[in-house]
């Protein structure tokens, strides 16, 4: 599962902005970028939160923002990433677009944050979509827990309203602005 997981956010990495925030676009980028999706799936793996379609085509990684993991190896996984992924030069920006968003996050006393939702280009089709949401949304209504996003594209931002998603607040660092949604759990009822 991690090999193909990976492979997933490899081929859907480009072209997004909060991906080239974090760890740039020139110099060794298929080696960062794939750092970085090893990473991700990791940090929601270890948290019971990675899900692939049946078509093996799309996946989506969340996490219970209560979720306790080692803090050792919580560390291990951090600082991989930020001295292979996201280097030096650009971990200050990181550290702090993350602060940003944890502290909108902070309005919620437990969640799960959705980290990931994506299908390869060629398989974006309704079936896969709905897939990976329902997925989302069991895992959301069975615990009775609000399920938390952010993008910084505006298209993915359509995507999230489209399923039910609200924009509960924005910020802009460095130019870049992110988009923080919020999908209340008491919705879900009716699943």
């Amino acid at each position: 599962m991690r090999n193909r997981a990976v492979e997933i956010m490899n081929n859907t990495f480009d072209g997004n902005p909060a991906v080239s925030f974090s760890i740039g676009s020139e110099g060794n980028y298929s080696f960062r970028k794939k750092r970085l999706a090893t990473f991700m799936f990791d940090y929601c793996h270890r948290r019971n939160g990675v899900r692939l379609s049946q078509n093996q085509k799309g996946l989506i990684c969340f996490y219970k923002s209560d979720f306790q993991v080692s803090w050792l190896l919580t560390f291990w996984d951090e600082l991989c990433v930020g001295l292979l992924a996201i280097g030096p030069l650009r971990l200050g920006d990181v550290l702090k677009r993350s602060k940003e968003v944890k502290k909108r996050h902070r309005r919620f006393e437990q969640f799960i944050h959705c980290w990931y939702l994506g299908v390869e280009r060629e398989y974006r089709d309704m079936k896969t979509a709905i897939e990976l949401k329902d997925m989302l949304l069991k895992e959301s209504a069975s615990q009775g827990l609000p399920i938390l996003a952010e993008t910084t594209m505006l298209q993915n931002k359509h995507v999230y309203e489209r399923i039910g998603f609200k924009t509960y607040d924005t910020f802009e660092l460095r130019g870049m602005k992110t988009y923080c949604l919020v999908y209340q759990a008491e919705t879900l009822l009716g699943l």
